[in-house]
C-alpha cells in the first residue's frame, strides 16, 4: 500500500502526520510511504531526516494525492 502524507495546511498546526521514525516502521511492514516537500518543517523534522529513513519526499503535493492509498492526516 502507498501511504501518502500532506503537509496540514490548518492556519496555526505545527503538527505532522508522520515522524521519520514511524515512517520505518510503515516501511518495514511492507508499504511505501510518501511525503509532501516540507510535511515536518513546523514539527521540527527536516525532509533530510524522512530521507534518510528511506522515505519518498515527492516532488509536490498532488503528486502526493495522485499517488496515495491512503492519507495520514492530523485534522481532515
Amino acid at each position: 500500500m502507498i501511504v501518502g502524507v500532506p503537509r496540514e495546511c490548518a492556519g496555526g498546526e505545527t503538527r505532522a502526520a508522520l515522524a521519520p521514525q514511524v515512517a520505518q516502521v510503515l516501511q518495514k511492514a511492507g508499504h511505501e510511504v510518501v511525503i509532501e516537500p516540507g510535511l515536518g518543517d513546523r514539527a521540527g523534522f527536516a525532509d533530510a531526516a524522512y530521507a534518510a529513513k528511506q522515505v519518498k519526499v515527492a516532488g509536490s503535493r498532488r503528486e502526493v494525492f495522485e499517488r496515495a492509498e491512503v492519507l495520514l492526516v492530523v485534522r481532515g
